[in-house]
């Protein structure tokens, strides 16, 4: 998949809310996240990339 078609909705799929990395993470590299009562880390690496680990 190009990046291009990335951003493009999927057909189907019908409000879905899109948010920047940089506003989720507020300008720093690691978030914290609570899911269903469990802790997750979202971090960015230094070439860029997302990594969601428990």
């Amino acid at each position: 998949m190009e990046q291009a078609d990335a951003l493009q909705p999927r057909v189907g799929v019908i409000d879905l809310r899109q948010i920047s990395s940089q506003e989720l993470l507020n300008n720093k590299k690691e978030l914290l996240i609570v899911h269903n009562g469990q802790l997750y880390h979202l971090r960015e690496t230094r070439n860029g990339k997302l990594i969601l680990t428990k």
